[in-house]
């Protein structure tokens, strides 16, 4: 009864409530910066000021590009599959599906969006905007946190601040990778974060309203009754 009971559970844990909300804000976020520096090909005040803030990280160039690799195809690819793995392992065969929809749809609004803004940095074959290496983090950070308080079942706003924060930090982490490597502009990497939130949330109700369309398995036929014999 347990297992059923967890399988039949919604894809968004225990953080139904912050998603659409956050998903909502996020997606004006996204949109309205985006215009700001389409067809930029210049940092704004704020990215220089993140670009010197992260400048003493140069020492530790092959620890930054190690996290790097975490953005790149077979390093998302590698770890969306351990994380798929361990939600059906775990008994969520929704966020199982979560996981890789979330990041190859990530991949398909980052190649949408990115010359749809036009904002580029080093040269116009560079299109920056949002930055994709910090999507795919957050969406990997975004989908094990909401499998984290699905398991653990905290209360409501604990999992909201869990699932808020958490997010916020993994994405940080990469956004100053992306910065110190000099491969975004710190604005880049705020979009990626914001199309992440609206991405998994898309995805969550994609496999929710699947899920739930399914028709009940039917009870198998009880058998025909054997005709008494005569006395």
């Amino acid at each position: 009864m347990r297992a059923t009971r967890a399988h039949g559970r919604r894809a968004d844990g225990g953080a139904g409530a912050v998603l659409p909300a956050a998903a909502a804000l996020c997606a004006v976020v996204l949109l309205g910066l985006g215009l700001a520096v389409s067809g930029g090909t210049t940092p704004w005040g704020v990215d220089r000021a993140a670009t010197a803030a992260v400048a003493g990280l140069a020492p530790l160039h092959d620890a930054l590009v190690a996290v790097d690799l975490v953005g790149e195809p077979v390093g998302a690819a590698t770890l969306v599959t351990l994380l798929a793995v361990t939600c059906l392992v775990a008994g969520r065969p929704r966020l199982a599906a979560v996981a890789p929809l979330s990041l190859g749809l990530t991949a398909v609004a980052v190649g949408g969006l990115k010359p749809l803004f036009g904002r580029t940095i080093h040269g116009p074959e560079n299109l920056a905007y949002p930055s994709g290496h910090t999507a795919t983090a957050a969406v990997l950070t975004l989908v094990l946190l909401l499998l984290v308080v699905d398991v653990v079942r905290p209360g409501r706003r604990t999992a909201a601040l869990v699932v808020v924060a958490g997010t916020v930090i993994g994405a940080g982490v990469m956004a100053v990778v992306q910065v110190a490597i000099s491969a975004h502009y710190a604005t880049d990497t705020v979009g990626g974060l914001c199309l992440a939130v609206v991405v998994v949330t898309v995805a969550v109700r994609l496999v929710d309203a699947v899920a739930g369309t399914r028709p009940p398995a039917r009870a198998a036929p009880s058998p025909a009754p054997h005709p008494r014999s005569a006395p």
